[in-house]
């Protein structure tokens, strides 16, 4: 009796371990991964088409004012990010990331550099916030739970966007500086979004452009 008396409470413990809900991992599936990544490359195309049209392909003298219009564009692009990746993470019900954070730095940065009206200036913060988080996405992809190959199109908008950075802040001691080249960089980080989004089809990883 006494042996069978252990072997049932043997059994209750383990299913009450067993029963326990698991702690959720910052890895964790989430099925809102790309829909955000969809939602966020859809905006990243919509702003790129803004700025452009607000820009019409001029070139910029690096010492000058640098249009408002502009100006303030390249401020909300960082938003783009910022709120794709709360959104994220609330669903998630983890806390906000470093990611999360450089982007609202970047968009204070660039809203104080803006009201300056410096060309230079606002290079300068932009290709910051664009060499930081892009390395954030590029580690972060890297270190993925899933196959590499699945985040590779991160993987390469990570290194770009932070090589993308430094050409901006190198821009920013030039004589002019082509405000369409940064149109063309919002393009081609929304391209690598959605083909993200196409690799992982069906998949239901959580690591996306949105969460770092």
């Amino acid at each position: 009796m006494h042996l069978i008396r252990c072997i049932r409470s043997d059994v209750i413990e383990d299913r009450s371990v067993t029963a326990l809900p698991a702690k959720p991992a910052n890895n964790a599936p989430s099925p809102t991964a790309r829909p955000v990544a969809i939602v966020r490359a859809v905006a990243a195309l919509l702003w790129a088409i803004a700025f452009l049209a607000a820009v019409h392909g001029r070139l910029v003298p690096a010492s000058s004012d640098m249009p408002l219009s502009a100006g303030l564009l390249l401020a909300g692009y960082p938003l783009i990010d910022a709120v794709a990746s709360l959104y994220e993470h609330q669903r998630r019900r983890v806390s906000a990331n470093a990611a999360a954070v450089i982007d609202a730095l970047g968009v204070v940065g660039l809203l104080l550099t803006t009201l300056t009206l410096h060309a230079g200036s606002v290079l300068i913060a932009f290709g910051t916030w664009a060499f930081a988080s892009g390395i954030l996405q590029l580690l972060h992809a890297w270190r993925a739970a899933t196959s590499r190959r699945a985040q590779l199109p991160l993987i390469l908008s990570g290194a770009i966007s932070a090589l993308a950075g430094i050409a901006f802040a190198v821009m920013a001691g030039q004589r002019t500086a082509h405000l369409a080249n940064i149109g063309g960089y919002a393009i081609l980080g929304a391209g690598f979004f959605l083909v993200w989004t196409v690799l992982n089809r069906g998949s239901r990883s959580g690591i996306g452009p949105a969460v770092g």
